[in-house]
């Protein structure tokens, strides 16, 4: 995984990642809040949109796992390939 950038929306609660594979792999999004709750996790296939090879994105519309909205707060994303962790976000605001 490399080229990989991270756009936030502080206004909108949402995020945008996209990034590049090398060769098709299983890649997971998780957010978690400042306190270590996972937030959201969004699981892509190898081979599917979000696990392709090339140029890859994945939205993140600011709801945890039960379709809520997430509070305004401080949040991380990690990305993960093949179980691994690839990528660790810096601290964003999303909200107020």
């Amino acid at each position: 995984m490399s080229d990989i950038r991270l756009f936030t929306n502080p206004f909108m609660k949402t995020s945008l990642v996209s990034y590049q594979l090398s060769h098709h792999a299983n890649v997971a999004m998780v957010v978690v809040s400042d306190s270590g709750n996972e937030m959201r996790r969004i699981m892509k296939p190898a081979g599917m949109p979000g696990g392709q090879k090339g140029l890859n994105k994945l939205f993140w519309d600011g709801t945890r796992a039960d379709g809520n909205k997430v509070a305004v707060g401080r949040y991380r994303i990690l990305l993960y390939e093949h179980n691994q962790v690839c990528y660790s976000s810096y601290w964003f605001r999303l909200g107020g």
